[in-house]
């Protein structure tokens, strides 16, 4: 059984969660080498999507919480 802060949550869920008009600061972000967040490259129809470490979240994110799935 897997708690929600083992769990990955989408790049464009956590762009919305945050307000942002699109995933590209996100995007930005994951790939500096020494980027806050913890992050996989997910293979979707047509490239790579990202998915972002729910720990790794700003805590003030991880409260406005998340449905996963």
């Amino acid at each position: 059984m897997s708690t929600m802060s083992e769990e990955y949550i989408n790049i464009n869920t956590v762009a919305q969660v945050k307000g942002l008009k699109s995933n590209r600061s996100l995007r930005l972000e994951i790939n500096k080498l020494e980027s806050k967040y913890i992050s996989r490259k997910i293979k979707v129809n047509g490239g790579i999507s990202y998915e972002i470490l729910f720990s790794s979240l700003d805590p003030e994110i991880q409260k406005k919480g998340f449905s996963t799935g």
